[in-house]
């Protein structure tokens, strides 16, 4: 059966393939972004979320361009929404539509003097508080009418976001962002290791100090992220292997919350050096622990050049050459 014989077959309960003069209503900018969204999500809940729309708008939009172009574009397979063969050919069709708006968009506002559209960054919510705010500063002392757009998230989310066009360029762990999606390229930043966070003065039964991780560890129980996440399973794993039988007092879902805890002298933890450089050393200890580091990296389109990007990913390399500033101290010895 031919590529059109398979899409009519599957399309045939769908009206007719509408006339040119209704063409341009179907291929509305925001149309277009929502059926690229959902694509790249593959659900309307994630994609209600990422565009800031209620789930009954996006479903609205979707039947509309479904409606008007005379096709299905998705199919429901195992409760995720999956392209239809003509759906994976328009959207590359809408990919480049959209893509041609937002370069005239800038084309625009380049040659009027007025300020383009805000950088969209979405990343780490460690990496956007650590090195964000400085590589700003940098690019505005440049550019000083430039903009920009911050959305913290995990890696996977933040990776969506970017697949999906609602980011610029996606600051996340490169180690959880393998492979990466096709068209992206990814930049190196900085390395980020781990380190075992325990309350101040913590001391054995024996009442004798407990020097490396291993041994804070078998001494008080564990504050954790939730283990679905990747940095919660190596951390779940780390503890099993080193503290066997160890106890959780708590799972939480951010950094902050978790050496609060700690602060409390409720447990320990897990955490990124990056992260410790944020909230300080006060009311807790450190040790290095043998984890594999995060991998700090900027992950963009290579198909699409931006001068604000470019900006940016210059302004981070700069801050990040000094790595050992941005990690927290030690103790000595």
């Amino acid at each position: 059966m031919s590529y059109r014989d398979q899409l009519l077959t599957s399309d045939s309960r769908l009206p007719p393939v509408p006339e040119d003069r209704r063409l341009a209503a179907a291929l509305s900018p925001r149309r277009l972004e929502v059926f690229r969204v959902t694509a790249a999500t593959g659900s309307v809940t994630r994609a209600a979320r990422l565009l800031d729309l209620s789930q009954p708008t996006v479903s609205q939009h979707l039947r509309a361009l479904e409606t008007e172009l005379g096709r299905a574009l998705f199919a429901r397979r195992a409760g995720r929404l999956m392209l239809t063969a003509f759906g994976t050919a328009f959207l590359s069709h809408a990919t480049a539509m959209l893509r041609q708006q937002e370069a005239l968009q800038l084309l625009l506002a380049e040659t009027s003097g007025r300020p383009g559209p805000p950088l969209r960054i979405a990343g780490l919510p460690s990496v956007l508080q650590a090195l964000v705010p400085g590589a700003i500063g940098s690019v505005l002392q440049e550019n000083p009418a430039r903009t920009f757009d911050l959305q913290e998230a995990d890696t996977a989310t933040v990776l969506a976001m970017l697949e999906a066009g609602q980011a610029d360029v996606a600051l996340v762990d490169l180690t959880a962002a393998d492979p990466l999606p096709e068209g992206f390229a990814a930049e190196g930043l900085l390395s980020d290791p781990w380190f075992l966070v325990a309350p101040s003065g913590i001391t054995r039964p024996d009442g004798l100090c407990a020097d490396g991780a291993e041994a804070l560890a078998e001494i008080s129980p564990s504050v954790q992220l939730p283990s679905g996440s990747g940095a919660g399973q190596a951390a779940r794993a780390w503890f099993a292997a080193k503290a066997p039988g160890q106890s959780v007092v708590a799972r939480v879902r951010s950094y902050s919350a978790m050496l609060g805890l700690v602060r409390q002298g409720l447990g320990v933890c897990l955490a990124p050096g990056l992260t410790l450089s944020l909230y300080g050393k006060e009311g807790v200890q450190l040790r290095p622990v043998a984890l594999p580091a995060r991998k700090i990296g900027a992950v963009y389109s290579g198909r699409r050049k931006c001068r604000a990007r470019t900006a940016l990913l210059a302004a981070l390399s700069a801050l990040c050459a000094d790595e050992a500033r941005l990690r927290p101290d030690l103790p000595e010895g």
